[in-house]
């Protein structure tokens, strides 16, 4: 059973659905810390949840390009 996305969030298949990548690609790109839009964090399990913050997701997804943090207009 999928886990519970909060709606600050973005899970990683909604992310690579949108973007047109395989969703294998934006886990393991967050596990490896590449991902510039989020992170993993190992759980006790040994799975891995995946933090993508829907804002800058939704940005990235509409415009091709990242938030600045400079000047205020950061995350």
């Amino acid at each position: 059973m999928p886990r519970k996305i909060k709606p600050e969030s973005m899970s990683a298949e909604e992310f690579a659905r949108r973007s047109g990548v395989s969703p294998t690609t934006i886990r393991n790109s967050l596990i490896r810390g590449d991902f510039p839009l989020g992170f993993a964090v190992k759980c006790a399990g040994g799975g891995h949840a995946f933090i993508i913050p829907r804002g800058p997701a939704e940005y990235f997804l509409s415009t091709g390009r990242f938030l600045e943090e400079k000047g205020g207009e950061g995350i």
